[in-house]
């Protein structure tokens, strides 16, 4: 019978923290992946839309256009959503931009200036 060692259930419990850190580490980049691929086809495809529709020979509206393009970012954007707290492009809070815009608020009430009267 073979007995564990205290250097090997070390050596396992390492090589488990590292799957666990290299799994995370590879569903963020690849739910990010997935989100800009998205957001570039919501971009992209109604201009390849419209150009396939001229060279079929076909009279496409610029209306048509407009509310495919707007639908279909739509329906990328919801299709897109399921991925955000995967992500790490989407967890963008702006938790240093209101405290830098809250300190600017303060500066700017601290300072009152009187305006200029003019008669």
């Amino acid at each position: 019978m073979t007995t564990i060692t205290l250097t090997e259930i070390g050596i396992a419990v390492c090589i488990s923290v590292f799957s666990i850190i290299l799994s995370i580490f590879l569903i963020r980049m690849v739910a990010n992946l997935l989100i800009v691929v998205a957001f570039v086809a919501a971009m992209i495809a109604p201009i390849g839309w419209f150009m396939h529709e001229i060279k079929s020979g076909n009279q496409m509206p610029i209306e048509t256009l407009y509310l495919g393009a707007i639908l279909f970012a739509f329906v990328i954007t919801l299709l897109t959503v399921p991925l955000w707290p995967v992500s790490s492009i989407m967890q963008w809070t702006g938790k240093s931009e209101r405290k830098r815009l809250s300190k600017s608020e303060d500066v700017s009430e601290g300072s009152k200036r009187k305006e200029p009267f003019i008669d």
